[in-house]
Formats: C-alpha cells, sequence, structure tokens
C-alpha cells in the first residue's frame, strides 16, 4: 500500500500517541507492583496477582516483569489447581543479604 505524506504525519502521530499511552500504563504498572511488594512481601518472596495485568497486552506484561528482573528480582509465573494465577516475585540469589 502506498502512503503520502500526509498519511504518514497522521500515522506518526498515532503511533507518538499510543507510545505514550503505554509509557503512562507501564508507570501505572510499576506503582501497583511496588505497592503490592511493599504490602505483601513476607519470608523472602511476594505473591502478585496476575489479575493485576487484566486488559494489559502480553508484550506489556512483558517488558514490566522484564524491568523487575532486571532490578534484581526473579519473578516466576505460578499455577493453582483451583484456576489461580499468580506471579511470584524473589529476589535474585546474587541480589540476597
Amino acid at each position: 500500500m502506498v502512503i503520502g505524506p500526509k498519511d504518514l504525519a497522521k500515522w506518526i502521530e498515532e503511533s507518538e500517541k499510543e507510545k505514550m499511552k503505554e509509557n503512562e500504563l507501564l508507570i501505572s504498572l510499576e506503582k501497583e507492583i511496588d505497592r503490592c511488594l511493599e504490602e505483601n512481601y513476607q519470608r523472602g518472596m511476594a505473591i502478585i496477582p496476575e489479575s493485576l495485568f487484566d486488559g494489559v497486552r502480553s508484550a506489556l506484561v512483558t517488558e514490566v516483569l522484564n524491568r523487575y528482573r532486571s532490578a534484581g528480582w526473579t519473578v516466576e509465573r505460578e499455577y493453582e489447581p483451583v484456576d489461580v494465577t499468580y506471579y511470584t516475585f524473589m529476589p535474585s540469589p546474587q541480589n540476597e543479604g
């Protein structure tokens, strides 16, 4: 499909707006995860319900979880037989102590 200069400018503008929305969502998720970590951290781990990410694109969930991994957390997705899914956050071995 051929795109004209006006269409390209509009597409770029919409793309920039979408990136801003995604960044705001990531910041919001980080704040909520931080709050959950502060409230739920016990015995070297915290459990964060997967429902925290309801309606969020999987690519954004992956990005925010990778940010926590980069910050020193081991993050694993866990399943329970009663259809409960959650993430465990534990300090990575090199960050304990």
